[in-house]
């Protein structure tokens, strides 16, 4: 997939269906790994704690880069 593929597939409004689907999954992986994160046993386990923090952080990641992506995209469509 070339760079104007990427562009168009990722142009979409943020009301899309599939769009908030996916940003609600990504969302609910963040809910689940945020609660490992705090549970006693994984603080008592720092290797476990590093890896969920860094999961964490990843996913919330991957969510901002989602919506920048489609925001850039679609933004660019209507100039």
């Amino acid at each position: 997939m070339n760079a104007q593929e990427q562009s168009a597939a990722w142009c979409v409004p943020p009301e899309e269906i599939w769009f908030r689907a996916v940003l609600l999954k990504i969302t609910d992986a963040i809910e689940d790994a945020a609660e490992i994160t705090c549970m006693p046993q994984t603080a008592q386990n720092p290797g476990l704690l590093a890896h969920s923090a860094g999961g964490l952080e990843a996913l919330r990641t991957l969510r901002e880069e989602i919506e920048r992506t489609r925001s850039e995209a679609f933004i660019a469509k209507q100039s």
